[in-house]
């Protein structure tokens, strides 16, 4: 009898150790993260319908940064379509967009957190919908704005959009760019574990109880 207690002590313990350590790394990168050297491709980022102009290439590069930004987050850095932060680009909205997958994770406990900054400012959406987290307006490049998103995840591939308006009220052609530190978390439950685990429960359960009964 004391033997069944301990087993099923030992047994219930795991499974509460076990329970709240599913947590995997959401795959997704600040801008420009590892790339090292300014003028490079970043891989991860995209402009999405060409900005104000319709000829503006997908293509987003590490950039110089403009004087006045903000210093980029360790390991990231500022990136524009240009490569060049001193660029006077048109007035409007540069949508700079990165996706994610949750394959395998579950999209319920998603957290995504981080800080941005841009020039002149930004908000986020994501999978189309906005997250009413943006940056102050006109002013979006001096400092470093924390975000914290922990809805809105959907199974799968996810797209994440930095909405940059490049407008500060005085002028139609400024410098303008984007920088983002990011990183995230979600639960990855074992199925097969939890239910080996339920399963030795019930069993020393129903010892038990077949034991106090005889």
């Amino acid at each position: 009898m004391k033997s069944l207690k301990y087993n099923l002590l030992a047994l219930a313990v795991l499974a509460l150790a076990i329970t709240p350590s599913f947590a995997n790394s959401i795959p997704i990168s600040g801008t420009g993260a590892g790339l090292g050297s300014v003028h490079v491709l970043d891989p991860n980022y995209t402009l999405i319908g060409g900005g104000p102009l319709l000829n503006l290439p997908p293509q987003l590069f590490t950039t110089p940064p403009f004087p006045g930004w903000v210093a980029a987050s360790p390991g990231t850095q500022w990136i524009n379509p240009f490569g060049d932060g001193t660029v006077d680009a048109p007035g409007g909205t540069y949508d700079y967009q990165i996706t994610f997958s949750l394959s395998g994770l579950n999209p319920l406990t998603a957290i995504l957190t981080g800080d941005f900054a841009a020039d002149n400012s930004a908000c986020i959406s994501l999978n189309t919908v906005p997250t009413g987290m943006c940056t102050p307006t006109v002013t979006g490049f001096e400092q470093l704005t924390p975000f914290a998103i922990s809805s809105g995840f959907r199974p799968g591939t996810n797209m994440l959009d930095f909405i940059v308006t490049n407008q500060d009220g005085t002028s139609t052609n400024t410098p303008t760019g984007l920088e983002v530190e990011i990183s995230g978390t979600a639960a990855a439950p074992e199925p097969s574990s939890l239910l080996l685990i339920g399963s030795g429960l019930l069993g020393l359960a129903g010892a038990v109880r077949r034991r106090l009964v005889g």
